[in-house]
């Protein structure tokens, strides 16, 4: 992310050594070996201070060394995309959300629901990975925001509106005295609209 404070670089590749030697946009950085396959390299605010693409050079010393083929890594401003972005879902129910961050390492978000991390037992609550519990009753109004927040990059967010409903309910009796009399009743709560049908003998 442009204008970032340090962070660090990880490259995976093949065929790495403790002695492996890493240029960022031509410049040398001190490398950390982790693997043969993996090595890590800060990068300061210097480094990230403008939007563009940068090579990333691994250099083997000799004999048999040799330097990689550059691998480009882009600095940019940083974008978040929340999906879905509106949505209608029963008291009780769940819904996952994904949310897609670019030009930023670290790609992790925060949760809010209006506003309060992670939600409450009032609004619903939303875990770490983007799973959303929506509460056991309405809350009213019957609509809450749910808000992405890059770690990267706080300034950047992404929203969604969700609706919250009460669920179809319906309630039957069958009397159990002999009486042919039947009673059946429907209601549907979201709408506000009851229906009764009455037999009689």
């Amino acid at each position: 992310v442009s204008g970032a404070a340090g962070q660090t670089l990880t490259i995976n590749g093949t065929g790495f050594l403790n002695s492996s030697t890493v240029t960022f946009n031509s410049v040398a950085h001190t490398a950390t070996f982790v693997s043969s396959s993996q090595l890590t390299i800060s990068l300061t605010t210097a480094d990230l201070g403008t939007a563009g693409s940068y090579p990333v050079v691994v250099t083997n010393p000799a004999p048999g060394g040799g330097s990689s083929t550059p691998a480009p890594f882009t600095v940019g401003p940083v974008t978040l995309s929340l999906s879905p972005t509106s949505l209608t879902i029963n008291s009780g129910g769940t819904q996952g959300f994904t949310a897609a961050v670019t030009g930023a390492l670290n790609t992790a978000v925060n949760w809010t629901v209006n506003d309060v991390p992670g939600g409450n037992s009032v609004l619903g609550v939303i875990d770490a990975s983007g799973e959303y519990h929506a509460p056991a009753n309405p809350p009213t109004p019957d609509q809450v925001t749910v808000n992405a927040i890059s770690q990267a990059d706080s300034t950047i967010t992404s929203s969604a509106t969700v609706a919250i409903v009460a669920p179809p309910s319906v309630n039957s009796s069958v009397p159990t005295n002999g009486d042919s009399d039947v009673s059946i009743s429907t209601s549907i709560r979201s709408e506000e609209h009851t229906s009764e049908l009455q037999s009689l003998r």
